[in-house]
């Protein structure tokens, strides 16, 4: 239904600068779409199976909090062509400059289009139709990068990215076999999850916290393959959470906002993080660690 409309749309982006900003009594509803990634590899010592999560920390030193969580690989996605959602369920807002600018699907809506702009959602992620960002290649990259400390160009094109990373693990210019396999999986509304209590979220999002938010979600499947990756994925979870907290920290004192923020992975076994969401609502805790409440979800889908 939305290919055949995003034909004839023309100049989205100036119709992206005209939309407005923020909260306002018609517009109360925030909405947000993400691609996660239930990544996955199998230990070759061992043969078990593993999870891996992305922890983040982050630290305000104004309002004196900090905060680290282990959530899903990839990432909030980009809403391509926004004359297209305008034309679907009329007017909403970006919830901040920079979600507008970078194209982010994190909006405002009016609170009775709910079952529409989810609709929209679900569809468009069904469809791989283009107009809300499916791809989870680019943040994978990235992540991983993160992990191992390694500097990169945020304008660089995904494909340089890749030839960075696979650098830095040390693959030879011979060795041609992917790092990763990639399946899309299914779709979700986080307050529909089997895992969540009912009605929207409350959002984490550094200067968003405790904002409600509907969250629609493409769950996608990795399987990390290649065994330069694994073996840098396992010495990357041995970090330990102050280590994280402490770098966070050290970026919150560089920035003038006082906010900062670190990342690093952790593989959990993926026996444990299944049996710990049986009977599980929300966030969790495993061997210490806090896990976010947008796990559940890729948990359902598991392969």
């Amino acid at each position: 239904m939305y290919k055949k409309i995003i034909s004839g749309v023309k100049h989205s982006i100036s119709a992206q600068t005209t939309i407005g900003i923020g909260e306002t009594e018609k517009l109360s509803l925030r909405v947000s779409t993400a691609v996660l990634a239930h990544v996955v590899f199998t230990d070759p010592a061992t043969g078990e199976s593993f999870a891996v999560l992305e922890r983040k920390a982050k630290v305000n030193t104004g309002k004196n909090k900090k905060d680290i969580q282990a959530q899903p690989l990839g990432g909030g996605s980009r809403l391509k062509s926004p004359q297209i959602l305008l034309n679907n369920i009329g007017e909403f807002n970006y919830d901040n400059k920079d979600s507008r600018d970078n194209g982010d699907f994190r909006v405002y809506i009016a609170p009775a289009k709910w079952a529409l702009t989810k609709k929209f959602c679900l569809d468009n992620f069904r469809e791989q139709s283009g107009i809300i960002e499916t791809s989870v290649e680019r943040e994978l990259a990235e992540e991983f990068l993160d992990a191992l400390g390694v500097k990169y160009d945020e304008n660089a094109i995904t494909s340089e990215l890749f030839t960075k990373l696979r650098s830095a693990l040390e693959i030879s210019d011979t060795d041609h076999s992917p790092l990763f396999t990639i399946t899309n999986i299914g779709t979700e509304v986080e307050s529909e999850s089997p895992f969540a209590t009912t009605g929207p979220l409350r959002s984490t999002k550094l200067g968003m916290e405790g904002i409600s938010t509907q969250r629609v979600y493409n769950i996608q499947h990795v399987a990390i393959t290649h065994p330069n990756l694994i073996a840098k994925i396992k010495t990357a979870s041995s970090k330990t959470n102050e280590d994280i907290l402490t770098e966070a920290e050290r970026n919150a004192a560089r920035s003038s906002k006082g906010e900062g923020k670190a990342t690093s992975l952790l593989i959990v076994p993926q026996a444990k993080l299944e049996e710990t969401y049986k009977n599980t609502e929300g966030r969790a805790v495993i061997d210490g660690h806090v896990i976010a409440d947008n796990v559940p979800p890729t948990i359902r889908y598991k392969r």
